[in-house]
């Protein structure tokens, strides 16, 4: 069972990194605009 826990906390952290660098580079082209 916690084999199956780490499995998923790595995906779903995995698809959190993506969401987080998104949000920074649309304040900079806000800020570029």
């Amino acid at each position: 069972m916690a084999s199956h826990l780490g499995s998923a906390t790595g995906t779903f952290q995995r698809s959190m990194p993506p969401l987080d660098v998104s949000e920074p580079r649309t304040i900079s082209e806000e800020e570029r605009v």
